[in-house]
């Protein structure tokens, strides 16, 4: 399983309850990797308790290669802070690498909670298996059931290439106008 992008204290709580449910996978016998993609300390994160025997970290030079390395991934991972300082995450955050994923044509993992916009839209559009909660066991289940259900995998990929073309205009944007809209009256025209 495959994350791609910066690891800091905002994506903590997800990576590391990702990080228990591949090393629960391993104990049962289900061998399963957590590849870090990014410019990541290996070191830092295993004092942030992400590192580990299941963990690698890697460092992506350009986009060839990353693209190269999302589509030798089995499964793709997508995280949002289910516990963050700023109040308009949950209606504004969309991991930018999103629809590198959907273009890798492999499926997603999304751990983000249940009420945020990032969360809905996957849901909505069952472009990904939504994680809401921070439960090891549950995200296990979930990445054992991606790396096996083949029809899941290729309806997962089929909807996530069908968005490809869609989201910014009409899904992303009319969020983010919104909010700007409700918080700062006066200033968005």
């Amino acid at each position: 399983i495959a994350y791609a992008g910066g690891v800091y204290q905002a994506r903590l709580d997800s990576l590391m309850v990702v990080k228990q449910a591949i090393d629960e996978l391993n104990a049962q016998g289900f061998p399963s990797k957590l590849l870090i993609l990014g410019k990541n300390d290996p070191a830092q994160l295993t004092d942030w308790g992400i590192g580990g025997p299941n963990v690698s970290v890697r460092f992506i030079k350009d986009r060839s290669e990353f693209m190269g390395q999302l589509r030798r991934s089995d499964i793709l991972l997508s995280t949002i802070a289910f516990k963050s300082a700023y109040p308009l995450q949950d209606q504004t955050c969309f991991p930018t690498k999103t629809f590198d994923y959907f273009l890798a044509g492999k499926p997603v993992l999304a751990v983000a909670p249940n009420h945020t916009a990032y969360g809905g839209y996957m849901k909505e559009h069952q472009s990904a298996i939504v994680v809401g909660s921070l439960n090891a066991e549950v995200i296990a289940e979930h990445i054992h059931q991606l790396a096996t259900d083949m029809d899941q995998r290729r309806q997962l990929v089929d909807a996530g290439f069908a968005q490809l073309d869609t989201h910014h205009q009409r899904n992303v944007q009319p969020i983010l106008q919104n909010v700007l809209r409700q918080d700062f009256k006066g200033i968005v025209a």
